[in-house]
C-alpha cells in the first residue's frame, strides 16, 4: 500500500514516514532508515523527522549518527524532553558520561522520571 501511495507521488513525506513506523515495527531498520533518511531530506526544517532518525539510528547502533540527528531535531525546536533522555543514552554509548548527566538531570527538571536510574547510575 505505501509503496502505491509513494510511486505516484514521492514527495509526500508522510508517506515515508508512516512506511518507516511500519517497517520498524518489522525489524526493518534499514529500509526504515533509507525512508527516513529520504523524509528529512524532503523537510529539512522538520524536528520530528530528525528524531524519529535518530531513535532509528540509535536502535542499529549509530551512536554518532544518532546524536547528530538529535542535535538536529534540537536546533530545529524539539522541545520533548524525552530528546535529553535519548541524547543521554546516546552519549553513555559514545562514553561522553558528563555531557549525557547534562541531559539527564535537564529531562529530570522537565518531569521525565525515567531519567532518574539513569542519573544515578552513570551520575556523580
Amino acid at each position: 500500500m505505501f509503496d502505491t501511495v509513494l510511486a505516484l507521488n514521492s514527495s509526500y513525506v508522510e508517506g515515508f514516514l508512516n512506511r518507516a513506523s511500519a517497517q520498524q515495527r518489522l525489524g526493518e531498520l534499514a529500509g526504515a532508515s533509507a525512508d527516513l533518511k529520504h523524509a528529512v531530506s524532503l523537510q529539512p526544517k522538520n524536528p520530528d523527522t530528525y528524531f524519529a532518525l535518530a531513535l532509528n539510528n540509535a536502535q542499529q547502533g549509530s551512536f554518532v549518527e544518532a546524536l547528530d540527528c538529535l542535535t538536529n531535531a534540537a536546533a530545529r525546536g524539539y522541545s520533548d524532553p524525552l530528546l535529553f533522555l535519548v541524547r543521554g543514552k546516546v552519549k553513555i554509548a559514545l562514553r561522553d558520561t558528563s555531557g549525557a548527566c547534562m541531559d539527564f538531570s535537564y529531562a529530570l527538571q522537565k518531569g521525565l522520571q525515567e531519567a532518574t536510574s539513569l542519573s544515578a547510575q552513570f551520575c556523580r
